[in-house]
C-alpha cells in the first residue's frame, strides 16, 4: 500500500512539473511583453526623427535568428535585474560576449528540462511500456537536463580560468623584456599583444579589449581591471594593481613588472605541485577498482585452483580403504 501511494505521489509530481514547464513556455510565447526600448524608438519614429540605435539593440540586429527566436529570448530572460546582470557575468566568464548568449543559455536550459518529459509521453503511447515508470523517468531526466547547461558553464569557466594563469606569467615575460628594451607600457601591451596572437589566441583576444579601452581614454590600470573583471582571475587583478601604482607613484615599470612575473610564476609552481600531490591520491581509486583485482587474481587464482584440486581428490583415496573393511 506505501509503495503504491509513493507512485502515485511520483506521478502526480511528474505530470505536474511538465504540464506547468509546457504552460509556462507558451505562455511565454504567446503573452505580449512591453519592452520600453522599443516603444521609445517607435516614438522617435512616430515623431519624425530617426535616431540611431542604443548599442544593445545594433548588436542584437547583427544577429541572425529568426523574429521567433528573438521573441523566445526576450520572454525567457529573467525578469530581475540583478539576477540578469550575474548569468551575464557567469557568461561573460565563460567566453560567451554576444548580448544573445544568455537568450540561448535560457533556451537551452528550457530544451533540455521539456524534451525528455515529451519524448517519454510520446514513448508511453507509442509502446506498451509502463506510463508511470516512464513519466518519472522523464521528469527525471528533465531535472538533470536542466542542470546540464549550468555544469558545462562551470566546467568551461574553471578550463579557461586555468588557461589565463597559465599564459599570464609568459604575458609579463615578453612585456618586462620590451619594457626594457625601451618602449613605453602602452606600446609594450600593443607589441606582445601581436605576438602572441598564435601561441595565446584567447589571451590575445583580451588584451585587443584592454587595448580598445585605452584607446577610448580609460587608462591601462583600468583597462586590465576590466579585464580581470571579465576573467575572474585574480592574477589578472594583481596585475591591473601593479600597473596602477607604478603609474601612479612614478616607480620604475622593468621592476615592478619583474616581481610581479616571480609572483605569478611562483604561484604557478605552486598550482603544479598541488596537482603533483593530488595525483597520487586521485591514483588510488582505478588502482584499487581496476589494477589491483587483477593482480590478486593472477596471483592467487593458481593456488586457489591448487587448493580446490586437492579437496576434490581427497574423497577419491578415501574410498579403497572403505571397501578394504
Amino acid at each position: 500500500m506505501f509503495e503504491l501511494e509513493w507512485t502515485t505521489w511520483v506521478i502526480i509530481a511528474s505530470v505536474f512539473t511538465g504540464v506547468s514547464c509546457l504552460v509556462i513556455v507558451a505562455s511565454s510565447i504567446l503573452t505580449p511583453v512591453p519592452d520600453k526600448t522599443l516603444s521609445r524608438v517607435d516614438g522617435l519614429i512616430e515623431g519624425g526623427r530617426e535616431k540611431s540605435l542604443s548599442r544593445a539593440s545594433e548588436l542584437l540586429s547583427r544577429v541572425a535568428v529568426s523574429s521567433a527566436t528573438k521573441e523566445l529570448m526576450r520572454r525567457l530572460m529573467p525578469d530581475d535585474e540583478t539576477r540578469r546582470t550575474r548569468m551575464m557575468n557567469r557568461l561573460i566568464r565563460a567566453g560567451y560576449y554576444e548580448p544573445s548568449a544568455l537568450g540561448y543559455f535560457m533556451i537551452a536550459k528550457v530544451c533540455l528540462m521539456v524534451a525528455p518529459l515529451t519524448l517519454s509521453i510520446l514513448l508511453s503511447w507509442a509502446f506498451p511500456w509502463p506510463w508511470h515508470w516512464t513519466l518519472m523517468v522523464g521528469a527525471l531526466l528533465g531535472f538533470v537536463g536542466m542542470l546540464i547547461p549550468d555544469l558545462l558553464l562551470s566546467w568551461t569557466t574553471r578550463n579557461r580560468q586555468r588557461y589565463f594563469r597559465q599564459a599570464l606569467p609568459d604575458f609579463v615575460d615578453l612585456a618586462i623584456t620590451c619594457v626594457e628594451g625601451g618602449m613605453g607600457l602602452s606600446e609594450a601591451v600593443s607589441q606582445v599583444h601581436s605576438e602572441m596572437r598564435q601561441t595565446h589566441s584567447v589571451l590575445s583576444t583580451e588584451l585587443d579589449f584592454v587595448l580598445r579601452d585605452v584607446h577610448l581614454g580609460q587608462t591601462l590600470g583600468q583597462g586590465f581591471h576590466r579585464m580581470s573583471d571579465r576573467t575572474g582571475v585574480d592574477e589578472a587583478r594583481a596585475l591591473a594593481s601593479f600597473v596602477e601604482q607604478s603609474q601612479r607613484f612614478g616607480s620604475e615599470m622593468g621592476s615592478a613588472l619583474r616581481e610581479l612575473s616571480d609572483m605569478l610564476r611562483f604561484q604557478r609552481e605552486q598550482r603544479a605541485e598541488e596537482l603533483a600531490q593530488q595525483a597520487s591520491v586521485k591514483i588510488l581509486v582505478p588502482t584499487l577498482l581496476f589494477i589491483f583485482p587483477t593482480i590478486f587474481v593472477a596471483l592467487a587464482g593458481p593456488a586457489a585452483l591448487q587448493i580446490q584440486q586437492s579437496f576434490q581428490e581427497v574423497p577419491q583415496e578415501a574410498k579403497p580403504a572403505e571397501s578394504a573393511k
